[in-house]
């Protein structure tokens, strides 16, 4: 499990699909935002890029599959 968006993006930037493009972006965009790791930041970051609608859907469904994740069990006190 990735920690970030960007991470998780990550496993996906070899994949030739619209994800795969968001990955790319996200992995070679220095000004890729790291945090907050919330998705009204990455919109607010697409919106200042003049994104399409089909770029804003991408990154909704991919934050969706992102939330979906397991995740960790908390470690020991």
């Amino acid at each position: 499990m990735a920690d970030t968006f960007r991470g998780w993006l990550a496993q996906f930037t070899d994949s030739p699909t619209p994800l795969g493009d968001l990955a790319r972006l996200a992995t070679d965009d220095p000004a890729w935002p790291n945090e907050p790791d919330r998705l009204p930041t990455y919109i607010d970051y697409l919106e200042q890029a003049g994104a399409t609608p089909a770029e804003f859907q991408t990154l909704t469904d991919a934050w969706i599959g992102y939330a979906a994740q397991p995740k960790p069990e908390p470690g020991p006190p």
